[in-house]
C-alpha cells in the first residue's frame, strides 16, 4: 500500500484508484494482512476467560490496597469512614464485610461511590 490515504476521501487524481471518492489503492493487500494477522492472534474463549480472571484478581488486589491505605490515613485523623469515586467488586466487598466493614454504595450526579464505615454500635 503505496497511497497513505487508504479508506479515506480520495480522488483519482491523487493516486489512481478510487471508488465513490474513497481511495482502494492497496485494498487486497490490506484485507490479506488482517485475515493473517487475525488467525496468528486470535486466543480461544477458555484463554481469554483466564487473562480476565487473572486481570480482575489483579484490579481488586490494587483496590484493596488503595482502600487499606484510606483507611490508615483516616484512622490517624479519628474518622471512622472512607469514601471514593468508582465502584467496588463483589470479592472486595465481601472480603471487607467479613473484615468488619460496613460498605454502602451508590450512583450520584453520574458517577458510583462507595463509603466504608467502621464505627461500632454503642461506642
Amino acid at each position: 500500500m503505496s497511497c497513505p490515504r487508504f479508506g479515506e476521501e480520495c480522488y483519482e487524481f491523487m493516486c489512481g484508484s478510487s471508488k465513490n471518492g474513497i481511495c482502494t489503492e492497496g485494498e487486497n493487500e490490506f484485507l490479506n494482512s488482517i485475515e493473517k494477522s487475525s488467525k496468528a492472534e486470535l486466543i480461544s474463549a477458555a484463554e481469554a476467560y483466564k487473562k480476565t480472571q487473572k486481570a480482575l484478581k489483579e484490579t481488586d488486589l490494587m483496590l484493596l490496597e488503595e482502600i487499606n491505605n484510606k483507611i490508615l490515613k483516616a484512622t490517624e485523623k479519628g474518622e471512622f469512614s472512607i469514601t471514593g469515586l468508582g465502584t467496588i467488586s463483589f470479592d472486595v466487598r465481601e472480603k471487607l464485610e467479613s473484615l468488619g466493614y460496613e460498605i454502602r454504595t451508590g450512583f450520584s450526579l453520574n458517577e458510583s461511590y462507595y463509603l466504608i464505615r467502621w464505627e461500632q454500635k454503642g461506642d
